[in-house]
């Protein structure tokens, strides 16, 4: 009796196969991450609106005064909850580490804008992976967010200095997400910065290191404005702002305090 053999792949079939599969896999691959990427800065993007939101509904309740930026060392400040964290929360509240010292995980939970958010999630960048979190030893409150208030909310450390809402243009910069590699952690070394102490090149796409000097100039990050706005800016264009010597978005102390807005 005659039988019929199977006939199965042959190597070059199987090769071709595979070729294809690879194909594919190097077309979609690039596609999958954009999308990846896209989804994470509207992410980013809704995470800045809350932070708007509850700055605009904290002014509101507090007669248009902004909460403290939680500057170090600021004159007459000793005693202040901060948007971000309360300094007297110490290790005996558990807030803070066993120096009593840097704030921990959950002590965003103590800052004077918790109340409006509730969610603590919307205090790291999705692109600010968990990892990363504790980038030296200067870094204090990395473990609490990956954005910074700017400093011109109390007039960059001058003495009982309070500023409101109202008293900032539309456009000028309140919020943006920080460099954490910059300065062994120094820029989380309380809660708030100078404008110019980089902002973070994370929403640029693609691994950092591996970028171009063009790139990482055109690379940047989303900050938000007093005016309730949220926009995408490039560390170029970030940079430019905050090395003027005159007013700018980020030089932004008001005109009563400051005539050049630093």
């Amino acid at each position: 009796m005659k039988t019929k053999r199977r006939r199965g792949f042959t190597l070059v079939e199987l090769l071709v196969v595979i070729g294809i599969i690879a194909l594919l896999i190097s077309i979609l691959l690039p596609a999958l991450r954009r999308a990846k990427e896209a989804a994470m800065r509207t992410v980013c993007l809704a995470n800045h609106k809350t932070w708007l939101q509850a700055t605009h509904l904290y002014a509101t309740d507090a007669k248009q005064y902004l909460p403290w930026c939680n500057w170090l060392n600021q004159g007459g400040f000793a005693d202040q909850i901060g948007y971000l964290y309360d300094p007297k929360k110490g290790q005996n509240k558990g807030q803070f580490d066993a120096e009593g010292i840097n704030p921990a995980k959950n002590s965003m939970k103590t800052g004077s804008l918790f109340k409006y958010m509730r969610n603590t999630k919307v205090y790291h960048c999705p692109f600010d992976p968990e990892e990363a979190w504790d980038v030296g030893s200067a870094s204090v409150t990395h473990l609490i967010t990956s954005y910074c208030m700017n400093g011109a909310v109390n007039g960059y450390g001058r003495d009982k200095c309070w500023t409101k809402l109202t008293q900032y243009k539309p456009d000028d910069v309140i919020y943006w997400e920080q460099d954490p590699a910059v300065d062994n952690g120094f820029l989380f070394n309380d809660g708030s910065n100078f404008p110019g102490e980089a902002i973070t090149l994370r929403h640029g796409g693609g691994a950092i290191q591996s970028m171009s000097p063009s790139a990482r100039k055109s690379a940047g990050a989303i900050v938000s404005t007093f005016g309730g706005s949220a926009i995408w800016t490039s560390r170029q264009q970030f940079d430019t702002w905050g090395a003027t010597a005159n007013r700018s978005p980020l030089w932004c102390v008001p005109k009563k305090i400051s005539a050049s807005g630093h």
